[in-house]
């Protein structure tokens, strides 16, 4: 998946937030189903349908969306991976394996306003952003999951529809092409049903992927930059990642994955504490200052919010 040149991105949280992920060396991901934009996840069927019909008419073949496209779309929060092959019983069938998507939210913006937003009480701001260094994140995560059957994913969010289409027509467009050069092989030889297979992977791993980088234009003043964990859905957690639940704001039970990502002084991904506009600003900053002092975090840059606050 292509990843943008960014070094570093900002992760905006609340003041115990900020506290619980430099404290206990961890970050959290929440499960892609209980965002906060709860029609965020189906933004991209509306616009993929749409493109494949218009795929389908350059190909001068019926509009028609496939029955399995649907099935993909009405198991929108996770990614049940379809395989093509033969069965025990040497039937061809669709055999299954369940994923889940766990998210961290970021942004390119260390003081946006409409991040900020999120973290108003009693007439005041008050939140943190991280800096986070890609690389070293990625770094880490890589030491972390050897082994494992996890995958991290990250990517800017695209907001402009017109490039959101693009993006989707080109993909479908690829994956026609290699079914297209595939046709006669499929006629004579059995064994290359595989490349059928290919086709549905293909379309399902581009949905479940595109679904968490699609987002509404109305939201683009965010910026947003995600961190993706793919895990299966069986996963019980070890030491590194940790399966568990919290009550949500809107009092439904969250799951999340939390990550304990083991910095040492050489793999230190926080660059940057960013303050937003709050009472005692020179206090906090003496706190903060204190607390690192007693942790591995070293070298960490703090910066004030620039925002003029009007209430």
């Amino acid at each position: 998946m292509k990843n943008i040149n960014t070094e570093t991105v900002y992760h905006y949280t609340s003041p115990e937030g900020v506290y619980q992920i430099l404290k206990s060396k961890s970050l959290r991901f929440t499960d892609c189903q209980y965002l906060n934009d709860s029609g965020e996840i189906s933004y991209i069927e509306r616009l993929f349908k749409e493109e494949y019909c218009r795929i389908l008419r350059n190909r001068s073949e019926e509009i028609s969306i496939p029955k399995f496209v649907n099935q993909i779309f009405q198991s929108r929060f996770g990614e049940d991976r379809l395989f093509f092959g033969e069965n025990k019983n040497g039937d061809n069938e669709f055999s299954i394996k369940k994923y889940r998507y766990y998210v961290l939210c970021a942004s390119s913006d260390f003081d946006s306003s409409s991040m900020w937003s999120y973290y108003i009480k009693n007439n005041s701001y008050y939140g943190y952003n991280l800096g986070i260094e890609i690389a070293t994140l990625k770094k880490c995560f890589e030491n972390s999951s050897q082994n494992l059957d996890i995958e991290l994913l990250s990517d800017k969010v695209v907001y402009d529809e017109l490039e959101q289409r693009k993006i989707i027509f080109n993909k479908l467009n690829e994956l026609f092409q290699n079914l297209d050069k595939s046709t006669e092989l499929l006629d004579e030889n059995k064994e290359d049903r595989r490349l059928i297979n290919d086709f549905v992977e293909g379309i399902e791993e581009f949905i479940n992927i595109k679904k968490l980088f699609f987002k509404n234009p109305a939201f683009s003043s965010e910026k947003e930059y995600r961190f993706v964990l793919k895990i299966p859905e069986k996963f019980d957690g070890n030491n590194c990642f940790n399966l568990d639940y919290r009550v949500g704001k809107s009092g439904i039970i969250t799951p999340f994955i939390t990550w304990f990502f083991g910095l040492n002084e050489k793999e230190l991904m926080f660059k940057q504490i960013t303050f937003a506009p709050m009472i005692e600003i020179v206090l906090a900053r003496e706190s903060f200052r204190r607390f690192l002092a007693t942790s591995v975090y070293e070298n960490i840059k703090f910066v004030n919010s620039s925002m003029n606050v009007r209430f």
